[in-house]
């Protein structure tokens, strides 16, 4: 169920697993209860300011040669996403972009959250090839004159190698969809995403041999132009850090994790 504009649902008793989306706030996961009890059952959702958002007064100030839809990562959707192709495999071009963050001073960040769920974008071919999505990731700060070339970039944080963890066969949206990573305190006035490895060039199920036809070259890297482009569809900065959450049904893997 998609609750939009109406501030109004009906739902049968039972325990929901619940996503807020919000153009300044971000995503937050959360449990609903119906005891069906009571006709109507107010439920307040906690949120915090996300400051990567464009609504919130984010923008792009830089990005890797070859990007398009950039303003797409910041647009508090995981509906489009910003792409980037570059003249190498992107785990030796390591592609950025960079976010100005809401707000004219520096804030401290504690926690980043990162989608790499892919649809087809209108204007990119490669927009939903899921082998391009993003995989493993570094963050960098920069607190004064982040929009000139005198800006200096300082690494937080790197992700795990299996921050979207897809295996074989095939990347899916289970292991693709927006999660956080919780980040050592930062003092930033800016963030730049580092693109380190996109599906196709960071898992080893990915690479080689997979097959007993010679012809036919399995590996993505050296089959296919995947390993040069990358997607990434929503990228989230908070000042706070969340609690881990589970699903209901008994899916309590990382892959379903958010905050």
């Amino acid at each position: 169920m998609c609750i939009r504009d109406s501030k109004k649902a009906a739902f049968t008793p039972g325990k929901y697993d619940m996503l807020y989306v919000g153009p300044r706030h971000g995503f937050m996961r959360f449990h609903m209860t119906v005891t069906g009890k009571k006709k109507k059952q107010v439920v307040k959702v906690k949120t915090t300011k996300n400051l990567a958002a464009k609504k919130s007064g984010a923008k792009i100030i830089s990005s890797a040669a070859g990007s398009v839809h950039e303003n797409y990562l910041i647009d508090g959707t995981e509906a489009l996403s910003w792409g980037a192709t570059t003249n190498g495999n992107v785990d030796a071009t390591k592609p950025k972009i960079a976010v100005d963050l809401a707000g004219k001073k520096a804030r401290k960040i504690r926690t980043v959250a990162v989608s790499a769920m892919l649809k087809r974008n209108f204007g990119d071919p490669d927009g939903g090839s899921r082998f391009t999505a993003l995989r493993k990731f570094a963050v960098e700060a920069c607190t004064k004159k982040c929009t000139t070339e005198k800006a200096s970039w300082k690494q937080v944080y790197v992700s795990p190698s299996n921050a979207f963890p897809s295996q074989r066969p095939r990347p899916v949206a289970p292991t693709l969809i927006m999660r956080s990573f919780k980040i050592k305190p930062t003092k930033a006035s800016a963030l730049r995403l580092v693109v380190l490895e996109n599906q196709c060039t960071g898992f080893a199920g990915y690479a080689g041999e997979l097959d007993n036809d010679p012809i036919n070259d399995t590996d993505c890297k050296s089959g296919s132009d995947r390993g040069t482009i990358v997607h990434v569809a929503e990228f989230q900065a908070f000042t706070s850090t969340f609690p881990s959450w589970k699903s209901s049904y008994g899916i309590d893997s990382p892959q379903r994790s958010f905050r």
